[in-house]
């Protein structure tokens, strides 16, 4: 785990104990306190630069796939290979948006939470996190397993994740594959379970805990215990740089 500065004793009595729950809900509980803007402006527009991040990941696996058949086939792949160099492009101004905002957090004990949440490489397999890719109809509401075996690139783990509107799994079950969606379209799908504190304040709640901290309210069980985890699992350090 990332260290930022010396602990206070309680984070260090917690983490002696292997009580993830207890310590997590109090970097939670203290990092509210001492970083009202962190809460405000930061952390909603993280999460939403990483649902960004996954977005163009997402469509980055699709549009290789379809580049791949154009070759087959004989097709003219020029435009998709534009798009290709657009996406990368897209992609870098998100990864940079990221780690500005993560810059900028105040609290050392957001830091230290979103540290251990991420040390887990497949931290998005929360039950909180999966249960709301299934609500939305995503690839865990299905047996394709796509969320569990997604193959992210190591200059794209920040956009590992579930499903979004460029997952070409769901794309393909709803029956509009190699379609591009209308932005207006895409805008009124999100909103439907907008990421945003001002507009939908519990559901955004909810997410962020699980996404920023690893915990569920009521829930008393460890990040791991709420993971499904894959059959080959590790625990590796967070580094937020690139």
């Amino acid at each position: 785990m990332v260290l930022f500065g010396s602990k206070p004793t309680k984070e260090k009595k917690l983490e002696k104990k292997g009580k993830f729950h207890e310590l997590q809900l109090y970097r939670y509980k203290m990092a509210r306190g001492e970083g009202v803007g962190d809460f405000t402006y930061r952390l909603p527009r993280l999460l939403q630069t990483e649902q960004r991040l996954r977005e163009i990941t997402q469509r980055e696996a699709t549009l290789t796939e379809e580049i791949k058949r154009g070759l087959e086939s004989g097709e003219n792949i020029e435009e998709m290979d534009r798009e290709s160099q657009d996406l990368k492009s897209s992609y870098y101004a998100a990864d940079c948006e990221w780690h500005l905002i993560y810059t900028r957090i105040v609290s050392e004990y957001l830091k230290r939470g979103l540290s251990q949440c991420r040390s887990y490489p497949q931290w998005y397999l929360h039950e909180i996190l999966s249960k709301d890719c299934a609500d939305r109809d995503g690839c865990c509401a299905r047996d394709c397993g796509c969320c569990r075996t997604r193959d992210v690139q190591p200059n794209r783990q920040l956009g590992v994740g579930h499903c979004t509107l460029e997952c070409g799994c769901c794309q393909e079950t709803r029956g509009f594959a190699g379609c591009k969606l209308s932005d207006e379209a895409k805008e009124s799908m999100k909103d439907i379970c907008p990421l945003d504190r001002d507009t939908s304040y519990r559901y955004y709640q909810k997410i962020m805990k699980a996404s920023i901290f690893g915990i569920a309210d009521g829930n008393v069980a460890s990040q791991l215990d709420l993971i499904e985890k894959p059959p080959a699992y590790e625990e590796k350090e967070f580094k937020p740089g690139r």
